[in-house]
């Protein structure tokens, strides 16, 4: 699921860090702080910079030393030059969000991050400390910004779908008519990775489901899905691959598509309204996540992106 995604890498690195990590500073240890550019009047240091630029490349290359120097250089370095931006955006879009609504940090989420912070300098020796920071193209200080923003951004997130705050206001009403307009219903059989002719096998289902054959049944005998049954989500929720193909089908229809996770038999099924009567807080709270979702990415799109003279173009070390 895509809820949020963006910091996936902020819980990563909280992780990892909660078993690393020393120094005997008192202050956060900082990298380069040459404003390169801003975004929405707001400073992008080249330590922040830098962070977002090599974490997306890494991403992007998936271990293919040659993605930005051989074949589609020019596109590939463009790829990455948007992903950077994007991240940047919807990072300050939740500062902007958060000035917007006058939200700031508790003094007891700052102090939480403090001394989880202080934890982990206890952990390792300094040397250890620097280069996990450095494995993560991180800096210390980055760290506990990312970590407050991460913070924040929750503090944003509860006041815009608290009901009391009006920012959204969603009837019983609007909220079915969400369903009906950006939900959908879908089954899957997941084929291993290293399903022995995982391709052939996945059409041979596919041929299988639509001669007749019972999808459950199915999904019973090969899916390595823990979901066997019907699964409904909103626009944005999934991951690209499954909503694409979710959106190419027509209701009963059978695709097939590849992802790092294997061969996915996809069904679209239709939406069973008794089921959303009989779940409608969940269905409300997934629908208030998109409709979140929406609002940060409308504020992201309105931050003007303006680079310095410092800049010098996307860092690839």
């Amino acid at each position: 699921m895509k809820r949020l995604v963006r910091y996936t890498a902020i819980f990563l690195l909280v992780a990892l860090a909660a078993s690393l990590l020393a120094s005997c500073n008192t202050s956060y240890k900082t990298g380069d702080t040459t404003v390169l550019l801003t975004v929405g009047g707001m400073d992008v240091t080249h330590e922040h910079y830098r962070y977002v630029c090599m974490k997306n490349a890494v991403i992007l290359a998936d271990g293919d030393e040659e993605y930005f120097t051989g074949e589609n250089a020019a596109a590939h370095q463009k790829e990455l030059e948007e992903q950077v931006e994007r991240e940047l955006r919807l990072y300050f879009a939740v500062e902007s969000l958060a000035k917007k609504y006058d939200l700031k940090l508790a003094k007891s989420d700052v102090k939480i991050i403090k001394d989880e912070i202080k934890e982990m300098r206890k952990a390792v020796s300094g040397e250890e400390y620097d280069a996990y920071f450095e494995k993560a193209y991180m800096t210390e200080n980055l760290f506990f910004r990312q970590t407050k923003n991460y913070y924040l951004e929750r503090n944003v997130f509860y006041h815009v779908i608290d009901e009391k705050s009006g920012v959204i206001r969603l009837s019983d009403e609007e909220l079915k008519k969400n369903i009906a307009d950006h939900f959908m219903a879908a089954s899957q059989i997941l084929l291993s990775p290293d399903t022995q002719n995982g391709e052939q096998l996945a059409y041979e289902l596919k041929n299988r489901i639509e001669n007749g054959e019972s999808f459950t049944d199915l999904a019973n005998e090969y899916s390595i899905d823990t979901i066997k049954d019907t699964r409904y989500f909103a626009e944005g929720e999934m991951q690209d691959y499954f909503e694409e193909t979710v959106k190419s089908l027509e209701e009963g229809k059978v695709g097939v598509v590849k992802s790092d996770k294997g061969y996915h038999v996809i069904k679209r099924d239709a939406i069973d309204w008794s089921y959303v009567e009989k779940n409608l807080e969940a269905f409300r709270d997934t629908d208030l996540t998109r409709l979140y979702n929406l609002i940060l990415e409308e504020e992201a799109a309105s931050l003007k992106i303006v680079y310095t003279d410092a800049y010098s173009g996307l860092i690839r070390e």
